[in-house]
């Protein structure tokens, strides 16, 4: 089978799929885009500290998660403040946001943990990541799944400075520990999302989709 452009792919002793970086130059794209409208909801789960991070903060210092599109330290190539970038990190349901959240620990910490729930406050553009979709940008669905952050965070850069992707507010994808809905929104999308609900995660008013989520992920809750 015919691997996407720029794009091949082998595996490790342990299954994780290795792909390889993203083209030096840009190349054609027939990209799927989906789009929400006004009050579409979405919710994100995000821990205050150690920065004072609220609800629709998006953050500028990266990169260090899987889309990051931060372009790092030119020298030292390690994370750093990025003022013209930023990311927010969202899902379509609970289950997606803990499961991508504590996704290093695979156990859901209450204490000191928020989820808002956000609603479109304006139309929103994302670039569709899932399935056969990924390979019309010249990428796999692994993407969403794959441990190599370098590889990872080098496509989102790609797909971000692409001309023929400039519109976008960010990437929907499949989450790796969930398989749901999951959103990285650029700081395009600042000003697009609206506050619906920011409560504490031990909320007792949402007691039960908490108990419910951790079920689904086979997770213990730590409160």
């Amino acid at each position: 089978m015919t691997q996407p452009r720029g794009q091949r792919r082998r595996r490790t002793k342990v299954g994780d799929p290795v792909l390889l970086l993203p083209p030096k130059t840009f190349e054609s794209v027939t990209p799927s885009f989906v789009i929400r409208s006004p009050g579409w909801a979405v919710q994100r789960v995000y821990s205050p500290e150690p920065f004072d991070t609220q609800a629709l903060t998006f953050r500028s210092f990266g990169p260090l998660n899987r889309f990051d599109h931060h372009r790092g330290d030119p020298a030292t190539k390690r994370a750093c403040e990025d003022p013209e970038r930023a990311i927010l990190y969202a899902g379509d349901g609970l289950v997606c946001c803990l499961g991508e959240f504590f996704a290093d620990s695979h156990e859901i910490a209450v204490d000191g943990t928020m989820v808002a729930m956000l609603r479109a406050a304006r139309e929103v553009v994302v670039l569709d990541l899932r399935g056969t979709r990924a390979t019309g940008v010249g990428t796999t669905p692994a993407l969403s799944a794959i441990s190599q952050r370098r590889v990872t965070q080098a496509w989102a850069r790609y797909l971000y400075e692409h001309p023929d992707l400039s519109g976008v507010d960010g990437l929907l994808y499949s989450a790796s520990n969930s398989g749901d809905d999951a959103l990285a929104f650029f700081e395009r999308a600042t000003g697009a999302l609206d506050i619906a609900a920011d409560l504490d995660l031990g909320d007792p008013r949402i007691a039960g989709e908490l108990e419910i989520a951790a079920d689904a992920l086979h997770w213990s809750i730590a409160r």
